[in-house]
């Protein structure tokens, strides 16, 4: 049975006023149009667009700001990504209510989830009810990996300490944000029907619309919250490639000699293949590439943050002199994604002894697991679907 997403179930008469509107191409109902369209055919009154990173239309660059679009339309077009990131008063001025429907893809590093926080605490400041309309995990509601988030590492991509891969929806996340910040906000979510945690995105029955232009399958989504963090080292994380994020490499990385570490770790779910590859940008842009390629051949016991772990220090451990973190002006981009400065600190004075990789993976993971109790504990009071 093809699940019912939230878009499909609002009337007219949830919607009544003049609406903001935080949405994007990607956010389609099923029959594949876009909130917008299918608002406007409701009679709805949209009277203002926020677009979040990647555009209105979901193809502008990853980390590329773009500027907000008064005259083009009738209906004014607001940048969540460049200019500002949350609404200002003058933005939400004359309007009734905020809705929002972002399609996020299952990990605390995705920006719509930032995107949707900041929106959240811009209504309550105005005293604007929000309205989520809810859309499936892509990754399934009951797998949670990774940990939390060290105070003065909160960023854009990690706005609360929920773990990396999470297992709640955005109308679920809606719920959770507004009690953990505090809000006085009159929060609505449209739920869906036929939606169970135990879906990954196949069972839903819906297309893969790509919420991102790297975004363009379900095997990347599931890839995503371990390999995403090969963004904050000097690794090609597969941007400009056929298969971002499930092609890792650079031009020195030897394949075998890290598939020979890697292989002493327990992978469940994984198949890893040596490769070659010439991005068409990014990083080593237009440089041949050696690597690896991931197969997430079993989804229901495919762990990505043990992958991405294992890798990363496999990798560093192998190429000591090759091997970077990112740099990006004074700090390491791996410590906001990952959440903690422990992380990477950990893998380099590892990378120097003699412990087997595999001590490695289970001493992170056993402090991720200790980090992450307190969000098991009150996860299962934001469920909307049991």
């Amino acid at each position: 049975m093809q699940a019912i997403l939230g878009i499909d179930r609002v009337k007219r008469d949830h919607l009544p006023g003049r609406i903001g509107l935080v949405s994007h191409a990607p956010a389609v109902d099923q029959h594949l149009h876009t909130t917008l369209e299918h608002l406007e055919g409701l009679g709805v009154q949209v009277s203002a667009l926020f677009a979040p990173e990647h555009g209105l239309s979901g193809a502008v660059s990853a980390g590329q700001a773009f500027f907000s679009d008064l005259e083009s339309r009738s209906i004014p077009i607001y940048s969540l990504y460049g200019e500002t990131y949350r609404p200002t008063e003058e933005m939400l001025a004359g309007l009734d209510r905020l809705v929002i429907d972002l399609q996020d893809i299952g990990s605390r590093y995705y920006t719509y989830v930032s995107t949707m926080y900041h929106c959240l605490e811009a209504a309550a400041a105005s005293g604007l009810p929000a309205i989520v309309l809810d859309r499936p995990n892509p990754l399934g509601g009951i797998a949670v990996e990774g940990g939390g988030i060290e105070p003065g590492l909160r960023s854009f991509v990690g706005i609360q300490p929920i773990p990396s891969r999470h297992g709640l929806t955005m109308g679920e996340l809606a719920h959770l944000f507004r009690d953990w910040a505090g809000l006085d906000l009159d929060l609505t979510v449209i739920t869906m029907d036929g939606w169970q945690r135990s879906y990954f995105w196949p069972d839903t029955g819906l297309p893969w619309v790509p919420p991102t232009p790297n975004s363009n399958s379900f095997e990347m989504a599931l890839c995503y919250p371990g390999t995403c963090l090969f963004e904050g080292t000097n690794l090609s994380e597969g941007r400009g490639t056929a298969l971002p994020f499930r092609w890792i490499g650079a031009p020195w990385l030897d394949p075998e000699a890290v598939l020979d570490q890697v292989s002493r770790v327990d992978l469940p779910g994984t198949a890893l293949r040596p490769i070659e590859f010439t991005p068409s940008g990014n990083k080593h842009g237009f440089h041949d590439c050696q690597g690896l390629e991931v197969h997430p051949v079993d989804p229901r016991v495919f762990r990505p943050l043990r992958l991405g772990l294992t890798l990363l220090a496999a990798i560093c451990r192998q190429h000591p002199l090759d091997f970077a973190w990112r740099d990006t002006g004074g700090e390491f981009f791996f410590d906001r994604l990952s959440g903690g400065r422990w992380v990477r600190e950990t893998i380099d004075d590892w990378a120097g002894s003699p412990e087997p990789l595999e001590h490695l993976v289970e001493q992170v993971e056993a402090r991720w697991e200790t980090e992450r109790a307190g969000f098991m504990a009150c996860r299962e009071k934001y469920f909307l679907y049991r």
